[in-house]
């Protein structure tokens, strides 16, 4: 199977050799990446936290699929500037946005549980409660093929927006 030049080993994906993959992607844009991922994937989301550096990869993404959807599992315990942020860029790039929350309320949270320290064995059913739950929860309803999950690495993806 070859999508856009970038040889893949078989049709089963679970077969796929991502390293040599990434080696036939690092010499291409952020837009043909982008393009790439989108056009074999069957299902695409992709994901965000809304963090600084994720206004670049929402910007790329949104221009070449408008209608993606943009899943936001949001704990619940972000900054202020965080949440002015976020509407900001879902107005600015009119972003199509699940929005995935965890089940249990951040102020019932702050009662009975709290939000314990890394080193708390309390800090893995936090993690669980606000992060994994409301994640998988996300993954199940919308089984997607491929996933842009947002991780910046290579500050060429910063020149897109």
């Amino acid at each position: 199977m070859n999508v856009r030049g970038i040889k893949l080993n078989g049709e089963n994906k679970m077969n796929w050799n991502l390293v040599e993959i990434n080696k036939q992607l690092k010499s291409k844009s952020p837009s043909e990446i982008v393009t790439w991922a989108l056009e074999f994937s069957e299902k695409p989301v992709v994901t965000t936290n809304f963090r600084p550096y994720e206004a670049a990869i929402l910007h790329a993404v949104s221009k070449e699929k408008a209608d993606i959807k943009v899943i936001w599992c949001d704990t619940g315990y972000n900054t202020p500037n965080t949440y002015t942020h976020a509407e900001e860029l879902i107005n600015r790039l009119k972003l199509n946005i699940q929005l995935y929350v965890p089940k249990q309320t951040t102020g019932h949270r702050d009662v009975v549980l709290g939000i314990p320290d890394v080193t708390d064995p309390n800090h893995k059913v936090f993690t669980e409660q606000v992060k994994l739950e409301p994640f998988k929860r996300a993954m199940k309803a919308h089984r997607p093929i491929c996933g842009l999950l947002i991780y910046v690495k290579d500050k060429r993806l910063l020149e897109t927006a």
